[in-house]
């Protein structure tokens, strides 16, 4: 959960970036799906990769992020996030499997360790046994996932392009809102958190029924 509010807070330095797509997922992601890959892989690049570049590469290049231009950082980040999406692009349906591949293991391993701690299976059969199962177990899931977002690729790109696009949307907004007002609330705060998920909510629910409206021609 840090390191995703990490991301967030750096998408509001880039907000002039971050923001409009942010808008674009939520609202055209249905109209758009192939677009909305890129932009998605465009925000994953810039807000992701970028900074895993600052933070380990120029190490490496014996190259100090702070004194690095701040123009050739913003060069590098915009090249950053071009490359990652026309991957993500030229690779669209292998990312749709891994997206529901991903998915499918962390719900099922999730709900399967929390199931084997409820029943206390923990008791009864060995730890390693026990461990080996409920990972066995994910990947059936992961792959069975994988193959089903294939076949509903559009409405699996659609979801995951609204929920990136409402939870920008709804961070930057907010922190920008927070700036403007001069408060200064930590982000894990429930001040901060509590028109954050209700802003979130909304705006993937509004994303959903533009998306249903063009499904049923509307």
């Amino acid at each position: 959960m840090e390191g995703i509010q990490k991301l967030l807070e750096k998408s509001v330095d880039v907000w002039y970036i971050s923001l409009p797509v942010g808008v674009f997922l939520v609202l055209a992601a249905k109209y758009v799906e192939k677009l909305a890959i890129f932009l998605a892989g465009f925000v994953l690049g810039a807000i992701v990769i970028f900074p895993l570049i600052e933070k380990y590469v120029y190490p490496f290049l014996k190259l100090d992020p702070s004194k690095v231009d701040p123009t050739t950082s913003m060069v590098i980040m915009i090249v950053v996030g071009i490359i990652t999406a026309a991957v993500c692009y030229a690779f669209y349906r292998s990312f749709v499997f891994i997206l529901g591949a991903l998915l499918g293991f962390a719900l099922s391993y999730y709900l399967l360790s929390l199931l084997s701690n409820l029943l206390k299976l923990g008791e009864r059969i060995p730890m390693e046994y026990l461990g080996w199962g409920i990972i066995i177990a994910s990947i059936a899931v992961a792959l069975l996932g994988g193959f089903t977002a294939l076949k509903k690729e559009t409405e699996v790109v659609m979801l995951f392009s609204i929920i990136i696009g409402a939870a920008l949307t709804s961070f930057v907004a907010l922190s920008l809102l927070w700036i403007g007002l001069s408060i200064h609330i930590p982000k894990d705060d429930w001040k901060f958190l509590l028109p954050f998920i209700i802003l979130f909510l909304l705006l993937v629910f509004t994303g959903m029924k533009i998306g249903e409206k063009k499904s049923s021609g509307g």
